[in-house]
């Protein structure tokens, strides 16, 4: 099985942690919805699954960017943008895992530099009163 380490320290668990909440946990994987490879996770990055209205705009950006994404049926149900310590800042696609319709799985990963909305994403998410640059 192939393992991506890819730097986060989120729960991801649709049941457990509600839109828009940042949080850090211990979870130390999500599986792709298409392969065997799996997101490994590793404590200290923030991340943060995006609302439903930040959703959509972030999911709108990326099928004007990327048709494909649409076109072959793979648009998100939900986003999570991660800030790995070391790294590129990315937008996570999630859907419901068939296998496991409690959880998550991701179908593909964005670089969030690419989008004009991740600067404001960011603090919004991130950055809680004094703590804003």
């Amino acid at each position: 099985m192939v393992i991506m380490r890819v730097q986060v320290a989120l729960v991801l668990c649709a049941a457990l942690i509600p839109p828009g909440v940042a949080k850090e946990a211990a979870l130390t994987s999500i599986a792709s919805c298409v392969s065997d490879a799996r997101i490994s996770f590793d404590p200290g990055d923030h991340s943060a699954v995006l609302d439903d209205t930040d959703a959509r705009a972030v999911s709108a950006a990326i099928t004007r960017l990327y048709p494909v994404v649409e076109r072959d049926g793979a648009l998100p149900s939900r986003v999570l943008l991660w800030q790995p310590r070391s790294g590129e800042m990315l937008y996570v696609a999630l859907l419901a895992n068939p296998d496991r319709p409690t959880e998550q799985c991701f179908t593909a990963t964005f670089a969030a530099s690419k989008f004009d909305a991740t600067l404001l994403l960011r603090r919004k998410y991130f950055f809680s009163g004094a703590d804003k640059p």
